[in-house]
């Protein structure tokens, strides 16, 4: 990106966000795609028991695991596999407001790291959602939109 692109970056929202991470994502990934297709029903409940807080409506818990499971696990994999996390002299090049909204819940994102994310982005805001998990947009939509709006205003 380059410096006027950047400079006309009035603001990021980070939702979830995390530092530090591994590059690749989990380990698992990297398993042969035959693998994980085969795992993808026990990776998919998994991911909806630590995702979302516990007494999240169960239809928003059906539909998750509805879409997770039409998920192709080689996009799922090379996804991951492709995935690089910022480093710490990165976000603090960062001149924007940013904001980070993590649930307090989260437990594929602990919020340690959103809250250690937030303090390497020099103008940040940290927001912590009481009671929800890692998918704060599933779980709590309008308190989210809340959120975002006062932070655009």
């Amino acid at each position: 990106m380059s410096d006027a692109e950047r400079s006309s970056v009035s603001g990021i929202i980070l939702l979830s966000g995390s530092m530090p991470g591994r590059d690749g994502g989990h380990p698992i990934m990297m398993l042969p795609c035959f693998l994980l297709n085969w795992l993808q029903p026990i990776l998919s409940n998994a991911f909806r028991e630590k995702a979302y807080a516990a007494g999240t409506d169960s239809a928003i818990l059906d539909k998750s695991l509805e879409r997770s499971s039409c998920n192709p696990m080689n996009v799922c994999k090379y996804f991951y596999v492709q995935s690089k996390w910022a480093t710490m002299q990165e976000c603090k090049g960062v001149t924007c407001k940013a904001l980070v909204v993590h649930g307090s819940a989260d437990q594929i994102l602990p919020i340690e790291q959103g809250r250690t994310l937030a303090a390497a982005l020099p103008s940040s805001e940290f927001v912590e959602v009481q009671g929800c998990s890692h998918q704060i947009m599933e779980e709590r939509p309008m308190e989210l939109a809340d959120i975002m709006t006062r932070f655009m205003s």
